[in-house]
C-alpha cells in the first residue's frame, strides 16, 4: 500500500490551502492534544498549521489522524471512488501517522466499519468483542470495554485488518 501516500504527500495535503487543519488530531499516548497547541487563527479566522509546534508534537511521539484525506489526493480519491462502487456506500480515507513510540487512541469503537491498511511499520493491533451489536451511534455511555480480546496481533506493511463497528480496538 506505500505506493497510494507517502508521507512527503501526507505533509503536502495538510499543508495546502485547500486542507482544513481544523480537522486534524494529534492525539499523545491516548489522549487527544488540545487543538489550541498547534493551530493558530489565519485570515478570516480560518485555521492554520503552527508547522514548528505541530512537527515537534509529532516527533515527540504524538499521532496525527488525517482525516478524509482522499479529498486531496487523486490516488486516495481513486481508491475510495473504487471501494464505494464495491460496497455500495460512502468510503472515508483516513490516515493515522505516527513514529515508533507513538500509540493512539486508547481501547474504544467506532459506529462505522474500518479496514486497516498498514503502509509502514507495524503496529501491534487488540481487537475486542461489541458491547452493542452494529450502533449506528455511539450512546453516551457504551459500558465497560471487554477484558479478553478476541484478536491480539501485530500488522506488518501489505497487511489488512477488518474491524467492524461496535468492535472494541486500540493500536499503538
Amino acid at each position: 500500500f506505500s505506493h497510494l501516500l507517502t508521507h512527503a504527500e501526507l505533509c503536502r495535503c495538510i499543508a495546502s490551502e485547500a486542507y482544513d487543519p481544523s480537522t486534524l488530531k494529534l492525539v499523545h499516548r491516548g489522549v487527544e492534544i488540545p487543538q489550541e497547541r498547534y493551530l493558530k487563527a489565519g485570515p478570516q479566522g480560518r485555521a492554520q498549521l503552527e508547522r514548528p509546534m505541530f512537527e515537534a508534537l509529532f516527533k515527540g511521539g504524538s499521532a496525527c489522524v488525517a482525516p478524509n484525506i482522499h479529498r486531496y489526493h487523486r490516488r486516495l480519491w481513486t481508491v475510495s471512488g473504487l471501494v464505494e462502487s464495491l460496497v455500495g456506500a460512502e468510503v472515508n480515507i483516513n490516515v493515522y501517522s505516527g513514529g515508533p513510540t507513538s500509540r493512539g487512541f486508547d481501547l474504544h469503537v467506532d459506529n462505522h466499519d474500518v479496514f486497516v491498511l498498514q503502509v509502514k511499520g507495524s503496529k501491534r493491533w487488540k481487537v475486542g468483542a461489541p458491547t452493542y451489536a452494529a450502533p449506528l451511534v455511539l450512546p453516551e455511555h457504551f459500558g465497560e470495554p471487554p477484558t479478553e480480546m478476541l484478536w491480539a496481533g501485530v500488522l506488518e506493511p501489505g497487511d489488512m485488518l477488518y474491524i467492524p463497528r461496535g468492535y472494541w480496538h486500540r493500536a499503538e
